[in-house]
């Protein structure tokens, strides 16, 4: 976490990182976390969703200080996780949703068909509303095809 931190004060003249596999619980177990990140990154404020199964995954994106941010409802999801912002300044705005997939295990039982079932849906609805909506990548491990 140390070199993380050291790393992002040397990029302190980005406004936004996004961050999948965060491994964030949403309990004091995250407390050191957080209090690193606040004394590496005063300047900035932390957005996360947790761990589906409280152990690896969660999403998170450090926003510098001085946007205005609204936390979007979203949907529960099965075979992903993930945090839907609008992010604004002045008289402009930019929607940010970051999700991570879990790699498939027998616990959760995730396939890549589950994943575009409730993915595809989602995805339409953000290019129906925000035509000028940025397209997205999928790509699969080597050896899971």
């Amino acid at each position: 976490m140390q070199k993380l931190c050291q790393s992002l004060s040397f990029c302190l003249f980005f406004c936004i990182f996004a961050f999948t596999e965060t491994w964030l619980t949403g309990d004091n177990r995250d407390n050191r976390l957080l209090l690193d990140l606040r004394n590496a990154l005063p300047d900035y404020y932390l957005f996360s969703s947790c761990a589906l199964e409280n152990r690896g995954g969660g999403v998170g994106v450090i926003l510098r200080k001085g946007f205005d941010v609204v936390v979007n409802p979203t949907l529960q999801y099965s075979s992903f996780e993930g945090i839907d912002l609008t992010i604004s300044h002045e008289s402009s705005s930019l929607r940010l949703f970051t999700i991570c997939r879990p790699h498939p295990t027998k616990k959760n039982k995730s396939t890549v068909g589950q994943f575009f079932d409730e993915f595809l849906p989602l995805t339409e609805m953000f290019t129906t509303t925000y035509p000028n909506c940025h397209p997205w990548k999928f790509q699969l491990p080597y050896g899971h095809c």
